[in-house]
């Protein structure tokens, strides 16, 4: 009860927002990009490759599959964690 007072009495007006805000379709987007990241990095055939030579290659695909992605520094070590749970 003493919350919903809170929030209610709350100056909203310039209050900073962490992230966008969104519905489920937000997660159903990153179960998708992880889902896809996933499947190149155990499809890529990169056992031959190092993991590092890999993401290099990887990494541009998932560039150009995810144009508008925010973060993208997090497409390699997702790569190399995918990677490496495949054994590659």
């Amino acid at each position: 009860m003493q919350t919903e007072v809170w929030f209610s009495n709350f100056n909203w007006d310039g209050f900073l927002w962490h992230g966008n805000l969104g519905g489920t379709e937000i997660a159903q987007a990153v179960a998708d990009y992880l889902q896809s990241t996933r499947e190149l990095a155990v499809s890529s055939g990169s056992g031959n490759i190092s993991a590092a030579e890999a993401v290099t290659r990887l990494e541009p695909q998932v560039r150009d599959k995810y144009p508008t992605w925010e973060h993208t520094e997090f497409i390699a070590p997702a790569l190399r964690y995918f990677l490496d749970r495949a054994g590659a």
